[in-house]
């Protein structure tokens, strides 16, 4: 009698997808350098703002240069900036962005001032703001206190004045008034979602599940656009809605609820026409109108495709009726890490001729037990935390079986 053993060592490059909000543990407390952002790190590796000197340390980051690309940075509570012994700092240049991730956790900050730029001056294409609601009572009067573009123009949103990244899961309050001569746009959510390269290549933003109720007030002269989500915008516009309104003059200023662009279709938002004071089916990109009433009503919504499952929540109760972002729908990172997924199947013996196997594929069908060992140590954690195990199909296949004892 023969007897076959097998010690199956299989080591394969497995990518799979960890659902958590911190991938990676950072050293905490690094000393800042030219490179290195100013705000302090949590356990988790993420970058933390959790008062108006934070926002501070923010903004000095953005205009020094420094590159968030691949770093969060996360909103740990609200921030009321009216009541903070620290003022907040405006944005200084026009030509830097963010290229990071801002998670607002859904906290809100309130006592927004800053007229020189929306809580963010320009994100940059691989940036995204998500997850934050801003407060605003913006009056805007010194045209040259404001972040001009390259081309002397004036972009101005509550939540970014321009975007070619991502804005996502955001919204605003508050009102906005300008009286500052010559002004380009305003808006609730981002001025311009779209930015030019140092080739003058046209880089378009997205924008998604946002809402405003932002009441805009303009007295100067210049004929500006107005919208209440968005004036330029970018690649896509997708279920968001406005329930704010306009003061000023309707033969002075282009006004639209959602965003002025013919081009881009905004079938999937809707805007409050009672507030507005009108609906009009010539609004640009078509956003539904709905009464206060439907504006209050789920079913509004639903047949626009807003997510009620997962981003969107409605209670008579909380935010006058109207639909607000779910706190509990965070988005997830995945985080890809590489290991080795070693099997060892259970010794069998094959003797030709006897039952019950009679041929040798019958006689490799064995059980076996899988380990995942991560590459890297820091991802041992994770892989116990959520649990990862590996599991297989059966389909591990041998062109030929090992006579003999086998090592």
């Amino acid at each position: 009698m023969k007897k076959l053993w097998k010690k199956i060592s299989l080591v394969m490059m497995l990518m799979f997808t960890l659902m958590t909000f911190a991938p990676y543990t950072a050293r905490a407390g690094a000393s800042p350098t030219a490179s290195t952002p100013s705000l302090n790190q949590g356990s988790d590796g993420n970058y933390t703002v959790s008062s108006v000197d934070d926002l501070n340390k923010l903004r000095g980051d953005i205009d020094k240069g420094i590159d968030y690309l691949g770093k969060k940075v996360v909103l740990t509570q609200d921030i009321d900036i009216s009541k903070s012994n620290v003022p907040l700092k405006s944005l200084t240049s026009h030509n830097k962005s963010f290229d990071g991730t801002f998670d607002g956790k859904f906290h809100t900050i309130s006592g927004y001032t800053d007229a020189a730029s929306g809580l963010f001056g320009i994100v940059w294409k691989d940036g995204i703001v998500e997850n934050v609601k801003v407060d605003a009572n913006v009056d805007i009067k010194d045209r040259s206190k404001i972040i001009l573009d390259d081309n002397d123009d004036v972009f101005y949103g509550v939540i970014a004045n321009e975007c070619c990244g991502t804005i996502t899961h955001c919204c605003s309050t508050g009102s906005i008034e300008v009286d500052a001569g010559r002004f380009s746009t305003l808006a609730g959510i981002v001025g311009n979602s779209a930015c030019s390269d140092d080739n003058w290549n046209l880089i378009n933003g997205y924008t998604d599940n946002c809402c405003s109720n932002v009441t805009f007030d303009t007295k100067s002269s210049f004929l500006p656009n107005i919208a209440g989500i968005c004036v330029t915008p970018g690649s896509e516009i997708k279920n968001c809605y406005f329930y704010g309104k306009f003061l000023e003059n309707e033969k002075k200023v282009s006004r639209q609820p959602i965003d002025t662009s013919s081009e881009t279709d905004v079938t999937t938002c809707a805007y409050d026409s009672d507030i507005l004071g009108f609906s009009s089916t010539s609004f640009m990109g078509k956003p539904v109108g709905y009464t206060t009433a439907q504006m209050k009503d789920k079913d509004s919504y639903t047949k626009l495709g807003f997510d009620f499952d997962k981003t969107w929540k409605i209670d008579s109760s909380v935010n006058d009726g109207y639909p607000y972002l779910n706190p509990d729908s965070s988005t997830k990172i995945a985080a890809k890490v590489v290991v080795d997924v070693q099997a060892t199947a259970k010794d069998r013996i094959f003797v030709p001729g006897t039952e019950p196997f009679k041929t040798t594929d019958d006689c490799l069908k064995a059980e076996a037990t899988f380990k995942v060992i991560p590459e890297s140590d820091k991802d041992k954690d994770l892989i116990s935390k959520y649990n990862v195990s590996a599991t297989c199909d059966g389909g591990v296949f041998f062109n030929a079986p090992t006579i003999g004892n086998v090592p």
